[in-house]
C-alpha cells in the first residue's frame, strides 16, 4: 500500500511551496509573485505566454495538458473512494424505488470506505438502519465459475477506475450485450443483526418484541418502500450477518 501511494505523496510534497522554498527551487519573491498572479487574471495571462515561451514542446505539453489532467483525475478517485459514488442499479428487484439503469449516487463518509486495492477500511461512523438503502460487492465476484468473476489482474485493477473515472459511462469489461456486469448490488436493508425475519408467497414478515410475526408493510415505520437514503458498503467486512428465522408453514 505504501508503494503505491508512494509516488502521489511525493508528487504532493513537491507541489507544495514551503517544499519548494525549503529545496532552494523558488525564493520567497518568486512565491509571492506567484501567489500575485493567482488574484490577478491580467497578470496570470501575460505570466502563462512569458512561460509558454520559455519552456519546451514537452514541458508546456506537461504543464498545459497533463498536470490539469493528473490532478482531475487525483480529485475524481478521492470523491469517488471517500465521499460519494455514481452507480448503476443493474435490475428490477428495487422497483418503484429505483428503475433499472437509473443512476444513483450513494455516500461513504458514514459507512467506512475501503482503500483502493487493498482489505483495508477507514472506521464506520454509523451502522446502516432498516429503510436504508446500500450498494455493496456481488459476493460471486470472488467465484473463479462465476462470469462476473476478473478473469485476469489487468481488469480487475483498471476496469473499476475506468469505470469510476468516466462516472460509469465507460466499462471495459462488459457483458456480451455491453452492459455492465452486476458486480455491485443495491438492496433495502430490512434487518439487522439480531432481527428475524423469514419471507412467506414474496411477503416479508418481521418478528417484533413479544415473539409475533407481522407483514412488514403493516408495521409503523418499517414500509415496504419508505425513505431513500443510500450508503455505499464497499467492503465486504461492513456487510452485517443476519439471523434469519423460515416460518415457512406457521
Amino acid at each position: 500500500m505504501v508503494l503505491l501511494l508512494a509516488p502521489l505523496l511525493l508528487y504532493l510534497l513537491l507541489k507544495s511551496g514551503k517544499v519548494k522554498l525549503a529545496l532552494g527551487y523558488f525564493t520567497q519573491k518568486d512565491l509571492d509573485y506567484a501567489k500575485k498572479c493567482k488574484k490577478d487574471k491580467v497578470l496570470k495571462k501575460k505570466e502563462s505566454k512569458r512561460l509558454r515561451k520559455e519552456r519546451n514542446v514537452f514541458q508546456n505539453i506537461w504543464f498545459e495538458l497533463l498536470d490539469p489532467l493528473f490532478w482531475a483525475i487525483i480529485w475524481v478517485l478521492i470523491l469517488n473512494n471517500f465521499i460519494a459514488q455514481l452507480y448503476v442499479i443493474p435490475s428490477s428487484s428495487m422497483v418503484p424505488t429505483f428503475l433499472e439503469k437509473d443512476r444513483v449516487v450513494a455516500s461513504k463518509l458514514f459507512s467506512g470506505p475501503g482503500i483502493p486495492l487493498t482489505n483495508y477500511q477507514v472506521p464506520e461512523v454509523s451502522n446502516p438502519k432498516p429503510g436504508d438503502i446500500v450498494t455493496f460487492n456481488n459476493p460471486k465476484v470472488d467465484d473463479s465459475t462465476s462470469d462476473i468473476h476478473y478473469k485476469n489482474v489487468f481488469t480487475r485493477i483498471f476496469q473499476p477506475f475506468v469505470y469510476m473515472l468516466t462516472l460509469t459511462k465507460l466499462d471495459i469489461d462488459a457483458d456480451v450485450n455491453g452492459n455492465p456486469k452486476v458486480r455491485q448490488l443495491v438492496k433495502r436493508v430490512i434487518g439487522v443483526p439480531g432481527d428475524k425475519l423469514c419471507m412467506v408467497n414474496d411477503k416479508v414478515y418481521k418478528k417484533v418484541d413479544g415473539g409475533e410475526w407481522f407483514l412488514m408493510s403493516d408495521i409503523p415505520g418499517q414500509k415496504e418502500w419508505g425513505q431513500n437514503a443510500l450508503f455505499s458498503l464497499t467492503n465486504k467486512n461492513s456487510m452485517m450477518e443476519i439471523k434469519i428465522s423460515f416460518c415457512f408453514g406457521y
